[in-house]
C-alpha cells in the first residue's frame, strides 16, 4: 500500500466523507488515493482561503475531523487565516500539504522555488505540525495527527508531506495506537464537586453560564436537564445562544453587546457557574468588575491555560463539562430553585423582549420565522452578525447558529456554509454583509455549479458599517473607506447572482407568504436585504456603564424599577 493509499484510508476512520482544497503537483498522489477511496470525496474550490473555511465548516457542523489540502509555497499560505480560525475557535481540522525537496539550511531565504519552512510559520497557531520525509514515520505521523485534533480542546494540525514519500510503498501496517493527551486526575475535581453543589444550593440567585466549549450534542442535553431540573437560570455568550435557545430556563446572551435583560440577569447574580465559557469579559472593568466582585464563581473548561486569565472569587476546575455535570448531579441534594428568582428573570424577559428592536433586526425576525428548523445559519462577522443575534433572540427558534468566535474572521460564512452543507446535507442559510461577501465570492461559482442549497442572505448597506460606525465614535468628522463616496464599492448583487447563474430575490419585493415560499425552496439563491447606509447598532454599553446601563437608556423609572428587583 502507498502512503498516499493509507492517508485516504485513515481519514475513513476518521468518519471523513468530504475534504477541500486546490491541487498542486506534489499533492497529486495524495489526491488521486482519495479519489479511488470509496466514501471519501475531494472538493475543488476556487481559492484556498475557501477550502480551509469550508473544512472549517464541516467540523463545526459536525464536531468530527475536517480537512483542507493545498499545495506548497502559496497554495498553503493562502490557509494561514484558516488555521488560525481553527486555532483560536477550537476546531478539529487537518491540513495537508507536501513538499519536493529538502529543508533549506538555516538563515537562506530559500534554496528552491516555493519551498519554505513551513513548521516555523504555523507553530503558534496549530496544536501539531509535522514534516514527513520518510513512508516510516508516515503512518505515525498521520495518527498522531488526526488523534491530537480531536482530542482534549480540539484545534487544527497539520502535515507537511513529501511528495515522493506519498508515493512510496509502506511496510505492513503495525499497530500504533498514536499519542493521547495528558488527562487531569479526576481525582481532584470531584472531590470539588460537593463543594459546588453546596455553594449552589445555598445561593439566592445562582446561574449557568455556558459557552461553546460544551457545543456537543450530549453535554448540551445533560446541561439542559440538569437546568430544567433544578430550575437554575442559564445565561451564554453571544455565539453560543443556540445551544438551549428553546429551553425556559434560558435568558440569553451577555456582553457589551448583550441582551438588556440577560445582563440584568447578570448583574443580579450572586453564583456563576461557567460550563465552557473562557469569562472573556474584561474582569477589571467598571462595568463587570462588581459582578465578579460579588458573586461566587466555578469555572469549568477542559484547557487549564484558560485560567491564566485571572478572575476575582474564582475556583477552577479542569474537566470536561460532561463528566462535570454527571459528577455534579451525583451529588447534589434535591434543589429545585428559588421561585422568586425564577420570577425576577421572567420579568426582566418580558419588560425588555422588544428592547433593541428596530428595523433591521425585525426585518431579520421575518426572515428567520420562515426558515425550517433543520437549516443550519452560519454568520459572518460584522453589524450583520450583531442584527441577527438580536433577531435570533426574539424569535428563540430552535436552529444551529455557526460563526467566527473568537478571531472575528470576515469573509468566511460563504465558505464554511460550503462545509457545512457537506456534512448535514440539509439546506444552509448564510448570512452575509455586503462586504463579506465579497471576501471570498468566487465560491459563488463553486454553489453554483454544485447546486448547493444555500439561500445567501446578504445585508446590504452600500458601507462597511462596523468601521463606519467606529469613525462616528471616534470622532472623526469625515469618512474613510468606509462609505460608498470615501472609498468602499458594491457590485449590484442582481447582476453578480444572474454572472453566476444564481436566483436573485430582494426582499422588499416580497410579501410574508411570497418570502416563505422563497426560503422553502432548496436551490441556490441571494436574497438580498437593502438597508440605509445610516443603519447601525445603537445599543452600545458606554465604558464605565453598569453593565445592565446600555445606551440607548431605558426611562428613568423603568431602569430603577429593574435594577431594584
Amino acid at each position: 500500500m502507498r502512503v498516499a493509499d493509507y492517508f485516504a484510508l485513515e481519514l475513513k476512520k476518521n468518519k471523513v466523507t468530504d475534504i477541500f482544497g486546490i491541487p498542486g503537483g506534489v499533492l497529486l498522489p495524495f489526491l488521486y488515493a482519495v479519489d479511488a477511496c470509496e466514501g471519501i470525496e475531494a472538493h475543488l474550490n476556487f481559492h484556498e482561503q475557501a477550502a480551509g473555511y469550508a473544512a472549517c465548516g464541516y467540523a463545526q457542523g459536525s464536531g468530527r475531523l475536517g480537512v483542507a489540502y493545498a499545495t506548497k509555497g502559496p497554495g498553503i499560505m493562502n490557509m494561514m487565516t484558516p488555521i488560525a480560525e481553527a486555532y483560536y475557535d477550537s476546531i478539529p481540522v487537518l491540513f495537508i500539504t507536501a513538499h519536493a525537496n529538502e529543508k533549506k539550511p538555516d538563515g537562506m531565504r530559500f534554496l528552491h522555488e516555493q519551498e519554505m519552512d513551513l513548521l516555523s510559520v504555523v507553530k503558534g497557531i496549530t496544536k501539531y505540525a509535522a514534516r514527513v520525509d520518510d513512508a516510516a514515520s508516515a503512518c505515525r505521523e498521520i495518527k498522531k495527527a488526526c488523534r491530537i485534533a480531536q482530542e482534549g480542546r480540539k484545534g487544527p494540525v497539520l502535515l507537511d508531506v513529501s511528495a515522493k514519500v506519498l508515493k512510496q510503498e509502506m511496510e505492513k501496517e503495525t499497530d500504533i495506537p498514536g499519542v493521547r493527551l495528558e488527562k487531569e486526575d479526576e481525582s481532584g475535581w470531584k472531590k470539588e464537586c460537593e463543594k459546588v453543589a453546596d455553594t449552589l444550593c445555598h445561593a439566592k440567585r445562582p446561574i449557568l453560564l455556558i459557552g461553546d466549549g460544551m457545543r456537543e450534542k450530549e453535554t448540551t442535553i445533560l446541561v439542559r436537564e440538569f437546568a430544567e431540573k433544578r430550575n437554575i437560570p442559564v445565561l451564554s455568550s453571544r455565539v453560543s445562544q443556540d445551544l438551549l435557545v428553546d429551553s425556559q430556563q434560558y435568558y440569553g446572551y451577555i456582553g457589551s453587546h448583550g441582551i438588556r435583560y440577560s445582563n440584568f440577569i447578570l448583574s443580579k447574580a450572586d453564583f456563576i457557574l461557567a460550563l465552557g465559557n473562557r469569562m472573556s469579559f474584561p474582569a477589571a472593568s467598571e462595568s463587570f468588575r462588581p459582578i465578579v466582585e460579588k458573586a461566587d464563581i466555578v469555572r469549568v473548561d477542559i484547557d487549564a491555560t484558560e485560567f491564566q486569565r485571572v478572575i476575582p472569587n474564582c475556583k477552577n476546575i479542569r474537566a470536561d463539562v460532561k463528566d462535570f455535570i454527571m459528577a455534579l448531579e451525583e451529588v447534589m441534594d434535591d434543589l429545585h430553585g428559588d421561585k422568586n428568582w425564577s420570577q425576577v428573570c421572567d420579568t426582566l424577559r418580558e419588560k425588555l423582549k422588544e428592547c433593541d428592536m428596530e428595523e433591521p433586526q425585525r426585518r431579520i425576525a421575518s426572515i428567520l420565522n420562515e426558515i425550517n428548523e433543520d437549516a443550519t445559519i452560519v454568520c459572518d462577522v460584522g453589524n450583520s452578525e450583531l442584527w441577527f443575534s438580536r433577531a435570533f433572540a426574539y424569535t428563540r427558534k430552535k436552529m444551529t447558529i455557526l460563526s467566527s468566535k473568537s478571531f472575528k474572521t470576515v469573509g468566511c460564512a460563504l465558505a464554511k456554509a460550503i462545509g457545512v452543507y457537506y456534512e448535514t446535507q440539509k439546506p444552509v442559510i448564510c448570512m452575509t454583509g455586503d462586504q463579506g461577501l465579497q471576501f471570498n465570492i468566487q465560491e459563488l461559482q463553486f454553489i453554483s455549479q454544485n447546486h448547493i442549497p444555500i439561500t445567501i442572505v446578504v445585508y446590504n448597506n452600500h458601507s462597511s458599517g462596523m468601521m463606519r460606525s467606529s469613525e462616528q465614535r471616534m470622532g472623526y468628522s469625515y469618512f474613510l473607506q468606509t462609505t460608498e463616496d470615501s472609498g468602499f464599492g458594491m457590485p449590484k448583487l442582481k447582476d453578480i447572482a444572474r454572472a453566476y447563474q444564481l436566483e436573485f430575490f430582494d426582499e422588499k419585493d416580497l410579501n410574508q407568504e411570497a418570502l416563505r415560499q422563497v426560503l422553502s425552496e432548496t436551490t441556490p439563491k441571494i436574497l438580498q436585504l437593502e438597508f440605509q447606509e445610516e443603519y447601525d447598532v445603537k445599543q452600545v454599553l458606554p465604558k464605565g456603564n453598569p453593565c445592565q446601563k446600555f445606551l440607548p437608556e431605558l426611562e428613568e423609572h423603568l431602569y430603577r424599577e429593574l435594577d431594584d428587583m
